[in-house]
């Protein structure tokens, strides 16, 4: 059992732990004053729901401002996502289905960019549920 099962377990936890096995997928946000036990409520209602999450603290890079995300468009190329961390750029390409690996819009944005990284998620490339479990910082790093 781990640490945070042993502890206090709040009603609200079932409540979540509910809301993130609907079929329908929503993004659930949990908002409250410091030091009162949000952290601990949304890791226990995961471990209840036992399904892929992807949990963003407000101290993750991209919600201190550290990382800026972008959409690109040029005539008709477009990227999906650009991420700037700093002087990094990197390219995000998601793809549902299969796909090539090669990309007319993230060809052409590195022809006029250079970002330092490129990645395509789904399709082909990085298993959606595999980038949804990491943070930012793994991935622009």
């Amino acid at each position: 059992m781990s640490n945070r099962e042993t502890w206090f377990r709040r009603p609200q936890v079932a409540v979540l732990a509910d809301r993130l096995k609907e079929p329908r997928r929503f993004i659930q946000v949990v908002a409250g004053p410091r030091q009162v036990g949000k952290t601990t409520m949304v890791l226990q209602a995961t471990d209840t729901a036992k399904i892929p999450i992807h949990y963003a603290s407000a101290d993750e890079p991209t919600l201190r401002g550290e990382c800026n995300l972008y959409y690109w468009r040029h005539r008709n190329h477009e990227v999906d996502f650009i991420v700037k961390s700093g002087q990094r750029l990197t390219a995000i390409e998601v793809k549902s289905g299969r796909s090539s690996l090669a990309h007319p819009g993230t060809a052409a944005f590195v022809q006029a960019f250079r970002p330092q990284n490129t990645l395509l998620v789904g399709g082909d490339g990085i298993a959606i549920e595999d980038f949804l479990m990491q943070l930012v910082e793994h991935w622009v790093s």
